[in-house]
């Protein structure tokens, strides 16, 4: 398939891949099977296999789908990744053929596998010789090279991966899901993807509320209709499907150039690097749309009205609750910058690999043209001295030079005849020269096209690969982009910040006056206070004083009362006494009578 599309494609910069085909064409799968065997390491070499073909067939087929004029370079950059994983699995089936273990076999070809993709060879060094891992082990080796994860990451980033009860991760797993985007991008696909998008991303923050964020430029309007072009819905779909789903789909779509995959309404919007892409898959007549029904299991790839910068505004509640303050944005923004440098960094080693790859193809080159070069014209050289001789010869022998004759009258006739003779075999030794310089001229030619052929691959590899490296460099502006927006962000927000404590600091000198002078009030009040204090103690003891004394004059003033009391008694008493009196003289006067 791939030989039939660069033919019909001559612009394709892949006919390296073809050396792959031959690898593969004359194996069956049934020895395949059996070399491997049925264990875990053997499973996993086979997924490897099976996820590698997948992606050449869906390389194969953009190759073959995208109309005219389009941009084949990513497709290319695939299938040179392809390329290397194959070659890989090859010299693993070698080995194995040999009768070394399938450990050992998995040890010597691992360097040859992870040429190509630093980030995921370093995340994956400690377990370099083996084909899988134990996820707490893997979780902390992330964690030392990338920061910490929450528990809540740890635990959604291993379910991506497809952790087994066991706690076993597979390296084929790890493959589908970090090769595609990268080690820091992955993790963030699957855990945090909204980052993915800080252009529109980091606005939305900034504004505190759920509403999307008019565009206010041309560039962004251009950026938001380039992706709403490149965005593709998959029906009936989640990521809850995708993430539990088969490992191939997730393969495939990292074939096709996926960026994040995201829940839209009544399907997965699946975000893809370019719209021509994304045109072949939503039409049902291409080859690349009939392979990913099939690997989706009959579910419908459609248009998309909108693209994943357009729902960043509804996961902002969701993932970042309680932003409404300029403090808590601040904060939140600080984290995502010091997360930031992480995907620059996967990309300046991918783009230092890039560049090792390419001056190592230019190495083979240089080896190729000298191992080809001086044999074959040594060889082409020496034929050619030989044929001259040859020449040379029948042209002696055609004038038939006899150094014993010496008389000429007796040798003319014979020599007339000679020459003669020799005319006619003149002639025809020309022909046949001009007869071998065009076999000659077709052997250089031969030479040429086998230089060529020998060459031809290397130079494709070198193109694809200083490509791969311009694109690499792209992305990394991007990145500087985005980080010089969030940076103006902060900047604003601690402009803000600053203004704040202008006012602050304002207020506070109000503040401050406003006490003092309450406190001098206070001051004063408490003077007041002591001396009414004072004079309350003064004004009590004269109270007590008066009260004494209107508690004396209470007892002389009832002292005279009863006083008077007793009085008006007495002189009751004395007049009775006198009645009394009155009566005992008449009673005595009355006896004496």
């Amino acid at each position: 398939l791939v030989a039939g599309v660069v033919h019909r494609s001559p612009s394709a910069p892949c006919h390296f891949f073809l050396r792959s085909g031959e690898l593969w064409h004359a194996v069956d799968p049934a020895d395949v099977v059996e070399a491997v065997g049925t264990s875990a390491e053997g499973v996993t070499v086979l997924e490897l296999l099976c996820d590698a073909c997948a992606v050449a067939c869906v390389a194969a087929g953009l190759l073959q789908d995208l109309p005219p004029g389009s941009d084949l370079l990513q497709v290319c950059i695939r299938l040179r990744h392809v390329h290397r994983r194959l070659h890989a699995l090859s010299n693993i089936l070698g080995e194995l053929r040999q009768g070394k273990s399938l450990g050992t076999a998995w040890a010597n070809c691992s360097l040859l596998w992870h040429t190509g993709e630093p980030d995921v060879a370093a995340l994956w060094a400690p377990f370099r010789s083996s084909l899988s891992c134990c996820s707490s082990d893997f979780v902390a080796h992330f964690s030392a090279s990338y920061g910490a994860p929450s528990p809540e990451e740890a635990a959604l980033f291993l379910s991506w991966l497809n952790s087994s009860p066991q706690g076993q991760i597979s390296f084929s797993n790890v493959l589908a899901i970090l090769q595609p985007l990268g080690v820091w991008a992955g993790f963030l696909h699957c855990t945090n993807w909204p980052e993915l998008f800080g252009q529109q991303l980091y606005p939305c923050i900034r504004s505190g509320s759920t509403a999307l964020v008019t565009s206010a430029t041309a560039q962004e309007l251009v950026r938001l209709r380039r992706q709403r072009e490149a965005s593709v819905k998959i029906e009936l779909m989640t990521r809850k499907d995708l993430r539990e789903g088969a490992r191939t789909t997730k393969a495939v779509l990292g074939a096709l150039g996926f960026i994040a995959a995201v829940d839209a309404d009544d399907g997965l919007l699946v975000q893809l690097a370019s719209p021509e892409v994304a045109a072949c898959v939503r039409d049902p007549r291409t080859s690349v749309s009939r392979i990913l029904r099939l690997v989706a299991r009959g579910s419908d790839f459609v248009a998309a009205t909108e693209c994943p910068s357009d729902l960043i505004a509804r996961e902002i509640p969701l993932r970042f609750p309680n932003i409404t303050r300029s403090r808590d944005q601040h904060n939140l923004l600080a984290t995502l910058h010091s997360r930031k440098p992480h995907l620059s960094r996967d990309l300046l080693l991918q783009e230092t690999c890039v560049h090792r790859e390419v001056a190592e193809y230019s190495l083979r080159r240089c080896e190729a043209a000298l191992t080809i070069g001086p044999v074959a014209a040594t060889d082409l050289w020496q034929r050619v001295r030989e044929e001259v001789v040859i020449l040379r010869r029948h042209a002696a022998e055609s004038f038939g030079f006899h150094p014993a004759a010496t008389d000429s009258t007796t040798c003319l006739q014979p020599l007339l005849l000679e020459v003669e003779h020799a005319e006619e075999i003149g002639a025809a030794a020309s022909a046949l020269a001009a007869h071998q310089r065009a076999l000659w001229i077709w052997e250089g030619s031969d030479f040429q096209h086998a230089a060529m052929a020998a060459d031809l691959p290397l130079a494709d590899l070198v193109f694809t690969a200083e490509k791969e490296s311009a694109l690499l460099q792209l992305k990394r502006s991007w990145e500087r982009e985005e980080l010089v927006q969030l940076e103006l962000v902060l900047l604003d927000l601690e402009a803000v910040f600053a203004k704040y404590r202008r006012r602050l600091h304002e207020y506070d000198q109000q503040l401050t006056g406003m006490i003092a002078a309450k406190e001098e009030v206070v001051a004063k009040t408490h003077h007041d206070l002591a001396r009414a204090e004072v004079q309350a103690r003064v004004a009590e003891s004269k109270t007590q004083e008066r009260e004494l004394d209107m508690a004396e004059r209470d007892n002389v003033v009832s002292l005279d009362v009863k006083k008077e009391e007793l009085q008006v008694a007495i002189s009751r008493m004395e007049q009775r006494l006198e009645s009394l009196t009155k009566k005992y003289k008449q009673a005595q006067s009355a006896i004496k009578k």
